[in-house]
C-alpha cells in the first residue's frame, strides 16, 4: 500500500495545529512555508478535513485552522479514509465478476487480511500519540526505527 501524497501531507498538517493548538489559528502560508508545499496544495488537503469536521477554519485578519477534536481522538486511520477513501482494496477483492476464482483465491484473502491489519494498527495510532513520539507499542513505529523487520 502506497498512501497518496495528500493523506501523508494532511497526517502533518493535523500534527501542526494538534502542537499549536494553544496558538492562534494556523494560516495556510504558514503551514505552506512549514511543510514545504505550496498553499493550494494545503488548501485542498484541508478542504476534506473540515468537510469530516477535523479541521475549522476561522475567519478574519487573525484567522487559519484549528483542530475541532482533540489530538487523542484524532486517529491516521480516520485521516486516511478521509483522504484517500479508505484502505488498501486489490481490485480483485471487490467482488468483480470477472474473476472466476474469487471463492477460492487465497491471494485475495492476503490482502484483504492484510488491509484490515493495517487499518486496525491505524485505528489505535492518535495524533497526540505522534507528538509524544516514539508511539507507544506501534509496530509502524518500531518497523520505522528497524527495531521490527515489515
Amino acid at each position: 500500500m502506497k498512501l497518496s501524497a495528500p493523506s501523508c501531507h494532511a497526517v502533518q498538517v493535523l500534527l501542526e495545529l494538534a502542537r499549536g493548538r494553544q496558538r492562534p489559528p494556523l494560516q495556510a502560508s504558514w503551514l505552506s512555508g512549514r511543510l514545504g508545499v505550496s498553499v493550494r496544495f494545503i488548501e485542498k488537503i484541508i478542504r476534506p478535513l473540515k468537510e469530516a469536521r477535523l479541521v475549522a477554519s476561522v475567519r478574519g485578519a487573525a484567522g487559519g485552522y484549528t483542530l475541532c477534536r482533540s489530538p487523542e481522538d484524532i486517529r491516521l486511520a480516520e485521516i486516511v479514509s478521509v483522504m484517500d477513501g479508505g484502505f488498501f482494496r486489490a481490485q480483485c477483492c471487490e467482488g468483480d465478476e470477472r474473476c472466476g476464482q474469487a471463492e477460492v483465491c487465497r491471494v485475495g484473502r492476503l490482502w484483504s487480511d492484510m488491509a484490515r491489519l493495517l487499518e486496525r494498527e491505524m485505528t489505535r495510532v492518535s495524533l497526540a500519540d505522534l507528538l509524544a513520539e516514539p508511539v507507544p507499542d506501534c509496530p509502524l513505529t518500531r518497523a520505522k526505527a528497524g527495531l521490527a523487520r515489515v
